[in-house]
């Protein structure tokens, strides 16, 4: 099963990933649009349906069928990789979403920067930090989480494997 869809759109999303030069708020929104659009809507959605719904209890599969793709994965994290810091490894995702709302989407001025401090608020970055320092923080939290969650998806293919041999 794959966890994340890496279509041809994919690889050219990859080549516009870059980092921001000057640190503007449009360029900083940019990068956060692109990073959105491979991390976030490249998360195979269905297969973790799917999948959930053959170890979920009946009861709790009403609430699967609302859930989009960062809370399906982070649920499939905690069910079927067994990765019990799930919520933790999936914040800064849930932040990068944030932060592409806060500085791409029209939103209220108040709403707006209500979100940005709590972006940064979640990622341990000061009030007053610079788009530089968001960026680098939410780009290692990045690295650490997929880090984790293919540490985790190797460890549930394995339990699978052997699952399965011992049937």
């Amino acid at each position: 099963m794959k966890v994340f869809q890496l279509e041809p759109e994919a690889v050219v999303l990859m080549s516009k990933l870059r980092r921001p030069l000057h640190f503007t708020e449009s360029e900083f929104g940019d990068a956060m649009e692109v990073m959105t659009k491979l991390f976030i809507e490249r998360i195979n959605l269905s297969a973790l349906k799917e999948n959930l719904r053959s170890v979920l209890p009946a009861e709790n599969l009403d609430g699967l069928k609302s859930y989009g793709g960062l809370k399906t994965l982070e649920l499939w994290l905690g069910e079927v990789a067994k990765l019990t810091t799930a919520p933790q490894t999936m914040l800064p995702l849930f932040v990068l979403y944030d932060l592409r709302v806060a500085y791409k989407h029209l939103i209220p001025e108040a709403r707006q920067a209500e979100m940005k401090a709590s972006c940064r608020t979640r990622l341990g970055v000061q009030p007053e930090a610079s788009l530089e320092v968001l960026y680098d923080t939410l780009v290692a939290g990045l690295e650490k989480s997929f880090d984790q969650m293919a540490t985790s998806a190797v460890g549930a293919k394995h339990e699978m494997k052997q699952d399965q041999d011992s049937d």
